[in-house]
């Protein structure tokens, strides 16, 4: 009761608030006994809508009345009443004033006003569905539903239908980063929400289903009620965005593409979970969907005309990158239905920006088109050095929370530590330095979120946008809102409504799943087959290749398929990895990866344990040293103290292991590139017994072969970024192309023509600069390469943008064989491959622009890879070259293999 008061005497505040304002008349009551009017703007409100240049100061006053007298106490409310039938009359509240400031939002004046208040009355919406409560949310959003797909049904047969609801238990499911996250409901009726922590449960898609079926239990839902469960979708391929039945297939493509994607353990647990509700009642008939997958293509694969279009590019940046769709969908779909509005005519931009994922999506009338994928946006907003605010914020001795993530070092959006930031501002007592600092930080945020939201708005005036939301399960932390505030200031779409909500995510799984269950009055089940959407997507591409316009040369996805599909049916086994410096977080989140795909059976860190055991909770990976037989630590010597004696003693205990282990793939981690190669290279040394009887040591030339895929799918290789300072000879340049051949070969298309450039800062031979002379001279010795790699050309000197860019071949009239589209690049010195190697794994990445990339070294045919990687080089570059180590070995045991064959057949 205490709660109800609190809001009705708040109401009632701004109720005075509007009439007196004289901004806003009454209109009528809508209920005397709660105090509930209806307003209209008044005659003085509508002229200077009218003539807003003469009254600036009277549209500012009005945005002020609502901010102040509206908007913040609602915030306020929000935060301090935790009764949900407190929000009921708050609800009744803000649904007439949101009518009444509809005129608003054509305002470049006011529009942020009318954003402001719809988006109080969808978070009051949110907040009065407690458990036990009706969810206005989820009913709004299944009518909009069926509104969008089956407009021929009768609005009596949609309301009939939700008598049947009632009975219904549905358990909706999204799996992230550290938890599995439920919403639990009985038709429209929210029964509990839960989250399951992977830190106190794991990661076992058997164990947390286990889990969600103590917590139904817990909350007095009996098992044999529970028919339906659905779940967001992950990472599925290339395929149409829909609702897709949860087969075995999208459980195994769940499975196999879990990398890429925490979402997909969802699809994982739900499948366990099926089993353990039909376990309880084996006559049970339990509906499990799969909603909205993140790799959806924007394309319908039944639409031959479009997909056969002359320009491909369009076609490829369709079917490129992640990004959620459901938060879109939810959002346009209930406010469809708070302004009464056909959902085919709004347009929206909604950015999802939660800790770990951020991307844009346009909906432009009935089309939903990608605007930023989470590979693009997480790298311009995660490009934030928090590990050296962190050193500061320590120098100053402040005390920062355990929980904060800012002591986590844990990459992400960033969006987590710039509210911890925000805290530490308001609340810690720091000097004015790095106050200035701090803030400099947050502000520099705000404005790239807002840049991204800005880009994705862009376009023709017909595609504009009714709206521009920000979405995340952080929107009712108040440093989150703050955030947004600052985030919209800096946006100069000033007359589109700019929103900050709660991603309703759950309400729209619930919605979604009922319509297609139980509302749809088909009777075969129209939810969609992964299996035939992909066969029909595969078709088409298979069109337009056929017809030239579009290939894949090489992809790491492809790779991986491959890899775990040849250890699935045993023509392969997996490998066995040594990490040198086993504390490195980047290089755990990859190797834990590897593991979890199988692609790995025994892990070896080498390091200090104490170290290492810090690192995997910090990261809070599902590596257990202790409880798992396949992973183990090799410590340093104890005694070893400093940063100098750690380093010699990690040294030695890499030589004795690397002696006794050489089928071990090494990998890079927290060790120094000299000390690895120092004892890494052994692996390549040849020794032969001489005349005198004395051993002859021959140490193969060994190189670095990086392979870049680019946003619109075109591939490069490079050498060498990573080992030979310089080529002297033109016989050891020839020794650097061979190996990146060697590697090139064995994970691309047969068949592909090789345009090997050598790269230099001219494409003429000159003696001012000797590296001319050099690639000039290595040119004559390639020949015998060609008979043994397949067919290739071999160009130099040339300049890289000779190299790579079409345009300037023609622009300088060059007449070689390679214009602008050479495929590997070799540069004659470690400074030039060096430069290329960052500027496309990381300039690229900053300019918002997707960019996967792998390197593993290598010293000619049949030598084992070693996975060394740069510093700044994210897990998933870490990851991309565990892969390309394994696809290279798995490619030469089939060359020995065949080899053996032909050899035998021969005798």
């Amino acid at each position: 009761m205490e709660s109800l008061e609190t809001v009705r005497s708040t109401i009632e505040a701004m109720d005075t608030a509007l009439s007196e304002s004289k901004y806003f008349e009454l209109l009528h009551t809508v209920d005397a006994a709660d105090n509930l009017f209806a307003y209209e703007p008044s005659a003085r409100t509508k002229e200077a809508l009218q003539a807003y240049r003469n009254a600036k100061g009277q549209l500012a006053y009005i945005a002020s009345l609502i901010d102040e007298k509206v908007v913040r106490p609602v915030l306020d409310l929000e935060q301090k009443i935790h009764d949900p039938s407190a929000f009921d009359p708050l609800c009744d509240f803000l649904e007439n004033l949101v009518k009444a400031v509809s005129l608003f939002k054509k305002s470049d004046r006011l529009a942020s006003s009318y954003g402001d208040v719809l988006s109080a009355y969808i978070m009051a919406l949110s907040r009065r569905a407690g458990s036990g409560r009706n969810s206005p949310i989820i009913e709004k959003i299944l009518r909009n539903i069926a509104r969008r797909k089956a407009p021929e049904l009768a609005h009596s047969h949609i309301y009939g239908s939700y008598s049947e609801l009632q009975g219904k238990v549905c358990v909706a499911l999204i799996s992230k980063r550290y938890a599995v996250h439920l919403l639990v409901t009985r038709g429209f009726t929210i029964l509990f929400r839960a989250d399951i922590d992977f830190d106190a449960f794991g990661t076992s898609p058997d164990e947390l289903a286990l889990q969600i079926i103590k917590l139904l239990i817990r909350n007095g839902v009996k098992i044999s009620e529970v028919q339906d469960v659905v779940c967001g979708g992950g990472d599925l391929g290339p395929i149409p965005d829909g609702i897709y039945v949860l087969t075995e297939r999208v459980k195994e493509e769940s499975r196999k593409r879990l990398p890429n994607s925490s979402l997909n353990r969802g699809a994982l647990v739900v499948w366990e979970l099926v089993k353990l509700l039909r376990a309880q009642n084996e006559n049970a008939q339990v509906n499990a969907s799969v909603c909205s997958p993140l790799s959806f293509c924007t394309l319908s694969a039944k639409d031959i005309n479009f997909l056969l279009r002359e320009d491909s590019r369009e076609l490829e940046m369709k079917l490129r990158g992640y990004v959620k769709v459901t938060p879109l969908k939810s959002i346009a779909a209930l406010i469809s239905e708070i302004e009464e509005i056909n959902p085919e005519n709004l347009n929206a931009v909604v950015m999802t920006l939660d800790e770990r994922f951020a991307s844009a999506v346009k909906k432009i009338g009935p089309r939903i088109e990608r605007e930023l994928a989470a590979q693009d946006a997480n790298k311009m907003l995660g490009d934030f050095d928090f590990g050296k605010v962190m050193d500061q914020l320590h120098r100053e001795q402040v005390v920062i929370p355990q929980n904060f993530r800012l002591g986590a070092r844990d990459k992400g959006t960033g969006v987590r530590e710039v509210c911890e930031l925000m805290m530490i501002i308001e609340s810690a007592n720091i000097s004015r330095s790095l106050k200035r600092s701090l803030v400099h930080i947050v502000d520099s945020y705000a404005r790239q979120v807002a840049m991204v939201m800005q880009m994705a708005a862009a376009g023709k005036e017909s595609e504009r946008p009714h709206y521009i939301l920000l979405t995340s399960t952080m929107a009712r932390d108040p440093y989150f809102i703050k955030l947004f505030d600052k985030i919209r200031s800096q946006m100069t779409t000033q007359d589109i409504p700019i929103m900050c909500v709660d991603s309703l995510e759950y309400e729209y799984l619930v919605a979604n799943h009922f319509f297609e269950m139980y509302v749809n009055p088909e009777k075969t089940d129209k939810r969609l087959n992964v299996d035939i959407e992909a066969r029909s997507i595969k078709k088409a591409l298979r069109m337009i290749c056929s017809s030239g316009d579009i290939s894949e040369l090489f992809s790491f996805s492809r790779l991986l398929e491959q890899l775990t599909t040849d250890i699935a049916e045993k023509r392969m086994s997996p490998a066995k990895i040594v990490v040198v410096g086993g504390d490195n977080e980047d290089v755990l989140a990859a190797v834990s990866q590897a593991l979890e795909q199988g692609l790995v059976d025994q892990l070896t860190l080498l390091g200090d344990p104490q170290e290492i055991h810090a690192a995997i909770k910090r990261t809070k990976l599902p590596i257990a040293p202790e409880l798992d037989p396949h992973t183990r630590i090799v410590s340093i010597d104890p005694l070893a103290v400093d940063f100098e004696a750690k380093r010699l003693s990690l040294a030695n205990i890499f030589r004795e292991f690397l002696s006794a282990n050489s089928q071990y793939i090494v990998v890079k981690g927290s060790v120094d590139t000299a000390t690895l190669l120092h004892t890494a290279l052994s692996l390549y040394k040849k020794t032969t017994p001489g005349l005198d009887k004395k051993d002859i040591v021959q140490h193969p030339l060994a190189t670095s072969t990086a392979l870049f895929v680019l946003p619109d799918g075109r591939f490069f290789a490079l050498s060498d970024a990573a080992v030979n300072p310089s080529f002297r000879s033109s016989d050891a340049l020839v020794q650097a192309i061979e190996n990146q051949m060697d590697v090139v070969r064995k994970v691309t298309q047969p068949g592909l023509l090789l345009k090997v450039a050598i790269i230099t800062a001219v494409e003429k031979q000159t003696s001012a600069i000797p590296a001319t002379l050099l690639a000039a001279e290595t040119t004559t010795k390639v020949g015998r390469l060609a008979e043994k790699y397949g067919p290739m050309i071999v160009e130099g000197p040339l300049s890289f943008d000779l190299a790579t860019v079409p345009e300037v071949a023609d622009e300088k009239h060059y007449e070689g064989k390679i214009r602008g589209d050479a495929n590997c690049l070799v540069a004659t010195e470690i400074n030039t491959a060096n430069v290329l190697y960052k500027m496309l794994s990381k300039t690229m990445g900053s300019l918002g622009l997707m960019v996967d990339n792998g390197a593993i070294i290598t010293a000619g045919p049949n030598t084992v890879p070693i996975v060394l990687t740069s510093r700044g080089d994210t897990a998933r570059t870490k990851f991309n070259s565990i892969v390309l180590a394994l696809a290279y070995l798995a490619k030469q045991k089939d060359v020995r293999s065949a080899q053996t064959t032909a050899l035998s057949s021969a005798a």
